[in-house]
């Protein structure tokens, strides 16, 4: 049934509410299942770069894997018992009944996973998918279909194959030269965290040196969704060497997908996937990291310093010569990156493209921050602060507006748990305090290391303000044996604890190798004592800016030794 037809249909079955919202989900599979249409305006500022002028850029030979290790029922017993009892709408037996007859389901779905990874086919029946129109942000305004993430539910059995495919995959893939090696996005020992401490370091160290900083980030429009199938088997067996029965399992779980939109108890026809790995999915983040590759070769390609979550590319560059700014290796880089997504199926979204430039006041005075600087095939304002992962950076890195967002957030909350506080036993309010409030608190607290003494005490009077509702005592009430009774560590001691557990985790090889890379073992002239303790070395500082003892190859020696 054509896309009008079917909100015809809804319109016509269902009340006004419900009406607007499987219209605005229709329209937005629409949308996915056209890409061309997102990218029309993107190909109208192509024209002046023909794609044949950027260079292809050859992947590293990879090591091959032509077939799955054998499936054993040890290992899919302790895979039963560690997914969580949710059942998806598609399941043919819960999921809690799957757990709890694990000694009946085990011997059977051993051997259909070894059936279906020996003969290189994903069965036919699980592919399936129940999708779920989400709004990303509730900020959002909901009439706008672009503004929904279709999240796929699908078949239990079908989530315990892609585990069994995911813990063989996920370490070759990885591990591959190919690989994106800033990508903090669904890995063992990356997170939102990592890449953050990671990029401020950067940061924070070029402006201690008076090297102004050109940060851009760049945003790609349904990334998820546009993935084209073949490009993707081709780039694994290539870029990864996913070949023989793996590249055949691979080809047959990609293809042969259809979904159906749902929202209560209304749905639409099931519609056929031709493009796009599904959000939602236990291999889905895999692969899309996986075709997303190339983009990490022509960034290193043009010089420029890169950090990538999922979709999210963030490129830095130090800018030298303020007449010459922006610099061309930045704008070459990002009409090369333009290039690639349109010949991958893909748009850069211009509408979510910030740019911003990092230095001290007096090194911001020299160049021209309100002339917009021309990127990805749009013009692009500077701004005076971009948010990165929920995380606010001003051009000076003073984090001044960052604690300002963090203090509208959790007084609101804060002040929502008062209302409740009298109706709650004292455990599950302290509970419901760290998970709620405190948690906002520690996000990424690590890059607040050395931070200024009057963003701390903006943030400890809201931890005090916290404790005082929680113990339900007044304002007035001295918060340091509150914090002490409730074990909650003051804001400057969380954040050195942070610090500390990073550098421990980065000295081990279990944290990013770009934060290991930034510490500096220490090896003193002759044979000590103190040889074997592990100690680091600070980076010699003198002459640089005060705000070079903000960064965490300069806070790592003092706090990270101690853990």
């Amino acid at each position: 049934m054509a896309y009008g037809e079917r909100a015809s249909t809804f319109l016509r079955c269902t009340s006004t509410s419900l009406n607007l919202r499987l219209f605005l989900s229709c329209n937005l599979l629409h949308q996915i299942l056209q890409p061309e249409t997102r990218g029309h305006c993107l190909h109208q500022t192509m024209n002046t770069t023909p794609l044949s002028s950027f260079p292809f850029l050859p992947p590293t030979a990879p090591n091959s894997l032509h077939s799955f290790p054998p499936v054993t029922e040890a290992e899919l017993d302790t895979l039963l018992k560690s997914i969580p009892p949710k059942s998806s709408s598609l399941d043919y037996i819960p999921t809690s009944v799957i757990k709890s007859c694990s000694h009946v389901f085990v011997p059977l779905l051993t051997k259909l996973a070894n059936l279906s990874f020996t003969q290189g086919h994903f069965p036919s029946q699980f592919k399936l998918a129940n999708v779920t129109p989400l709004i990303k942000k509730p900020s959002l305004d909901r009439s706008q279909p672009s503004n929904y993430r279709p999240i796929s539910n699908l078949n239990s059995f079908s989530k315990i194959l892609e585990r069994l495919a995911l813990s063989r995959l996920r370490q070759h893939i990885t591990s591959c030269q190919n690989f994106p090696h800033n990508q903090s996005a669904y890995r063992t020992g990356h997170s939102c965290e990592t890449m953050m401490l990671g990029l401020t370091n950067d940061l924070v160290t070029s402006i201690s040196k008076r090297r102004p900083v050109l940060l851009c980030t760049i945003d790609l429009s349904a990334a998820f969704d546009t993935v084209n199938h073949s490009s993707l088997v081709d780039r694994l067996r290539e870029d990864f060497g996913l070949e023989g029965t793996v590249g055949q399992w691979l080809h047959s779980y990609l293809s042969g997908r259809s979904q159906i939109v749902k929202i209560g108890q209304s749905s639409a026809g099931v519609s056929t996937i031709h493009q796009g790995v599904p959000q939602g999915s236990v291999l889905g983040p895999l692969l899309f990291t996986a075709y997303m590759s190339p983009i990490s070769r022509i960034i290193d390609h043009h010089g420029i310093h890169q950090h990538h979550y999922a979709d999210d590319t963030s490129l830095y560059v130090e800018v030298d010569d303020p007449c010459n700014f922006p610099p061309p290796k930045l704008i070459n880089c990002s009409n090369h990156l333009l290039a690639w997504c349109l010949s991958n199926h893909m748009s850069i979204n211009p509408q979510k493209t910030e740019a911003i430039l990092f230095g001290s006041p007096v090194q911001l005075k020299k160049f021209d921050l309100t002339k917009p600087i021309h990127l990805a095939g749009a013009d692009v304002p500077l701004q005076p602060s971009v948010k990165i992962l929920g995380i606010t950076l001003d051009s000076t890195l003073s984090f001044d507006q960052h604690v300002s967002n963090i203090s509208q957030s959790v007084n609101f909350h804060t002040r929502a748990l008062r209302h409740i506080r009298h109706m709650l036993p004292p455990h599950f309010a302290s509970t419901l305090a760290c998970s709620v409030v405190a948690s906002r608190l520690d996000y990424c607290n690590s890059i607040l290391v050395n931070t200024s003494s009057h963003n701390l005490s903006r943030l400890q009077r809201l931890q005090n303000k916290l404790a005082r509702v929680v113990s339900q005592v007044g304002p007035r009430t001295d918060p340091h044996p509150l914090l002490s009774k409730l074990h909650w560590l003051p804001i400057h001691d969380r954040i050195t604890y942070k610090c500390a557990c990073l550098t421990h985790l980065s000295l081990r090889d279990d944290a990013p190798a770009y934060l290991h890379s930034t510490l500096n073992p220490y090896v003193p002239n002759r044979a000590l004592r103190s040889c074997d303790t592990g100690l680091l070395s600070t980076p010699n500082v003198a002459g640089r800016l005060a705000v070079a003892s903000r960064s965490f190859s300069v806070a790592a020696p003092n706090y990270g030794t101690d853990c």
